[in-house]
């Protein structure tokens, strides 16, 4: 019996050191296909040609890669105009990153921010006060689609476009193609931005802001200056005419502010500040190099985990069992409508409901609020159950409150409420 364990085990060693082999041996491997947005990788979806470019653009003396945080990095711009660049999934700031970027283009520098999700709380600081209710700000819609397109505004370029899907190892995906939603701003702010492109004609995502002295370019659609697309002549001309809106002068490309840097200082995993990426040289890279080295280190990482697995399986104690953390989402909720009722605030109360309905409708049944018109109403009715007579009358009542500036009554709100949580209690 215990000659036969052995062999089961030594059995089961081998097939997990072959595994481990087909999956890290070093050589030649196939496409990734994950939106890495590295600089240094010739992946599709990386951005090691852009990175070039912007790199023979400004010079190689005036070409920075911010590896550490934004405080203190943005020095040297002082008395050049400078741009920050940063072209990734989605941007991390650090608290008083905001304060660092803002006084970086206040001071007459560009900042170009390129990602599927914009920083909500430094899109809420561009913003004035009166524009934007923090609480409710969504800056970002989505287009669900297979394939966009995109144009820029501006002569001679409004006739070209460049075509965007997003692949896989399989083929082209259905995506969440996202863009400004315009309505998030209030008329006020319109005056100091403009729309500089388009997806598919009407759906703004890139835009100028001018902030101080200089400006802030948004553009929310980072795959358009990917290598997949950068490679095609049609990717490079759309990439160098955006680009053309950076000043000349030194560029700031922000590395520190990606997935992959926040994902090592989230798990303590920071590495020196003058050792922020692997090298080249690194020791680690040298063993994989060498095929000898690789099977002893494969080996020795497989016995490791052989060995934390029956440690554990022996000695681990019992998992205590935790509560679930509970959702106070309604209660704040509940809260500020009663804040605004005993305000006798019924108008702005009433907004709030209707955004939170919105956003709901968003989350729920994946459809764009920005036309509340018939088309969108039957569309609702298909998706949620709820009879299209039912809910004209809601959305008639609720754009009555948006366009009347008059006191709102206390027993109008209750119809809106009341309209609101019927919908709730029948859609499915």
């Amino acid at each position: 019996m215990e000659r036969n364990r052995i062999w089961l085990w030594a059995g089961f060693l081998v097939i997990l050191v072959t595994v481990l082999l087909l999956l890290f041996w070093p050589g030649e491997r196939g496409l990734n296909w994950f939106q890495t947005y590295r600089p240094d990788s010739g992946q599709p979806y990386s951005v090691q040609v852009i990175h070039e470019l912007l790199k023979d653009q400004a010079g190689k003396d005036r070409f920075f890669i911010v590896e550490d945080s934004l405080k203190g990095s943005l020095g040297k711009w002082e008395g050049t105009p400078s741009s920050y660049v940063f072209i990734g999934e989605e941007m991390w700031l650090e608290p008083g990153d905001e304060e660092e970027l803002l006084r970086f283009a206040e001071a007459g520098n560009t900042l170009f921010l390129c990602a599927w999700e914009l920083p909500v709380e430094l899109l809420g600081r561009l913003l004035p006060e009166y524009c934007v209710d923090t609480a409710y700000f969504e800056p970002i819609d989505f287009q669900q689609d297979t394939s966009v397109f995109a144009k820029l505004n501006h002569e001679p370029w409004r006739k070209d476009e460049l075509s965007l899907t997003l692949y896989n190892q399989e083929g082209p995906l259905i995506f969440d193609w996202t863009y400004l939603d315009s309505l998030s701003f209030c008329d006020s702010f319109l005056d100091t931005m403009e729309v500089l492109g388009n997806l598919n004609d009407s759906l703004p995502n890139f835009v100028r802001i001018t902030y101080g002295k200089g400006a802030v370019l948004l553009h929310s659609t980072p795959i358009a200056f990917s290598n997949f697309y950068m490679k095609k002549e049609k990717g490079l001309e759309y990439a160098d005419r955006v680009l053309a809106y950076l000043p000349e002068g030194p560029i700031y490309w922000d590395r520190y502010s990606d997935y992959e840097s926040y994902y090592r200082r989230g798990w303590g995993r920071r590495p020196a500040r003058t050792q922020r990426t692997l090298s080249n040289d690194s020791p680690l890279q040298y063993i994989l190099s060498q095929p000898p080295l690789a099977w002893a280190w494969y080996v020795g990482l497989s016995m490791a985990l052989l060995f934390l697995l029956f440690r554990a399986k022996r000695r681990q104690r019992i998992i205590p069992v935790l509560e679930p953390n509970t959702n106070t989402s309604m209660e704040f909720v509940a809260t500020i409508g009663q804040l605004y009722f005993q305000q006798n605030n019924h108008r702005k109360l009433a907004l709030q409901k209707w955004r939170l309905f919105l956003a709901y409708i968003r989350d729920r049944y994946h459809l764009p609020t920005k036309e509340l018109d018939e088309a969108f109403i039957k569309k609702l009715a298909e998706r949620s159950g709820v009879a299209d007579s039912a809910l004209r009358p809601m959305f008639r009542l609720a754009h009555n409150i948006e366009r009347s500036e008059v006191f709102l009554s206390e027993n109008t709100l209750i119809d809106l409420h009341k309209m609101l949580d019927g919908f709730y209690r029948n859609c499915k």
